[in-house]
This record gives C-alpha cells, structure tokens and sequence, in this order.
C-alpha cells in the first residue's frame, strides 16, 4: 500500500495484489465495504468538490483505473508507479465473484445499460449469478426504495455503473442500511475485460481536463 496525493486528494492506492487480498476479506465480512474505480473524470470532479473528495479519500480501497493517473502523483521514492496500475482489477474482481459464487446485484441510470452489462457478465463469467437489477430512470421517490429492494435480494455484492459523485452519495447516505458486503463504484461506461472501455473522444477530452487541472494545482502550490 501507497499513499498518494492525485491533485491534492489523498489516497491510499495498492497493488493488484493488495487490492484482491482486500477484496477477499470484504467478501468474508458482515459489513458493506465499499470499492471504488479511480478515473480521470471522478478526480477532476473531486478536485473542486469538497464533499466528493471526502468521499473517495473515505472509500474502503480505490482502484487506479486510468494508469495517467499515477502519472501526476508527487511521488519521490524508488517505487515502481507500474506496480499500482489496477486497470485489471475490474476483470479480476468479476473473476472471482464467479469462483466464489457469489450473488451481484446492478444498479444503473437506464434498463438498457443494465441489459448491456448484464449480457456482458453472462458472456464473459458464465458461472455468475445476478440476483436483481434496478434502473434509477425508474425511480419515484427517494432513494429508500432502491435500498429496500437491494436488501430485498439479499446480495453479496452491490455493482453501481452511474454518474458520479450521485453513486458515491448513494452509497456513502445508505451504508448502514445495506444487506450487502461490497459495494463496487464503476461509473457510467460499459465494462469490458481491461477494466472500463471509454469513447475515444471522451477519453481526449478527459485527458485535457486533467492536464489543465493537473497544471492549475502545481502552479497553485508553486505560488
């Protein structure tokens, strides 16, 4: 485990190995713990949102998603940044819910996108079991009802692919009140096998984004 300071948000970051000995024990726990996929666009978010950055800085363990990430870290010492890129982490994650029979639970933003990541876990894991799924486009009231129809499954694992810091919120407001032992955070992008398959063009854009906020922070702290 490392700590690291991404635009002035602290960090704790582990290898792939860390990150599954951790994922095991919170499969084994009676508490929700919560996963979150660290990308370019949450941390450029987090970065001028006080209340989302302490929730990623208050998440059980963050994954690197994007290896640009570690790119910006402050890191002085002879640790091989290579040794932190968990862009496989998604992959392996699903891996072993199948091995470990375990039962998932999707939330997503429209049925359509939990239909897609639905089909892709049964193509690609074909052991693995969903138990439930809710579209939050279908939602007439508060949040108490996805909480309450989560808890009606009874899964071992929650997997969240919608908008951040909204899913972050959510986890972070229900905590206490999910039947669940993890909570995954991905974020609103089909899951493929290296971890999160982004459009291309998003993904330049996401890149400038951060590099001008990369940039801001250092003249910031030069000043």
């Amino acid at each position: 485990m490392k700590q690291f300071d991404v635009l002035g948000i602290n960090l704790k970051v582990h290898t792939i190995r860390e990150a599954l000995a951790l994922t095991n024990v919170y499969l084994s726990n009676d508490c929700l713990n919560t996963v979150n996929i660290l990308t370019i666009d949450k941390l450029v978010k987090a970065v001028d949102d006080d209340s989302f950055r302490s929730l990623l800085e208050q998440t059980d363990l963050n994954i690197i998603g994007q290896k640009e990430i570690l790119s910006c870290s402050d890191d002085s010492n002879n640790v091989k940044l290579k040794n932190f890129d968990n862009t496989e982490y998604v992959n392996e994650f699903f891996k072993k819910c199948e091995k470990m029979n375990k039962v998932i639970y999707l939330l997503g933003k429209t049925e359509e996108e939990i239909q897609i990541n639905s089909n892709y876990l049964f193509d690609n894991y074909g052991d693995i079991e969903i138990c439930g799924s809710y579209a939050l486009d279908n939602l007439e009231g508060d949040t108490d009802i996805v909480v309450n129809h989560i808890n009606v499954f009874c899964p071992d694992v929650v997997v969240s692919i919608l908008p951040s810091p909204f899913q972050e919120q959510l986890v972070f407001d229900n905590k206490q009140k999910i039947n669940a032992k993890l909570w995954l955070c991905l974020q609103n992008n089909i899951i493929s096998n290296k971890g999160l398959k982004v459009n291309p063009l998003h993904k330049l854009f996401e890149k400038s984004a951060f590099k001008r906020k990369l940039n801001q922070y250092k003249n910031d702290k030069d000043s």
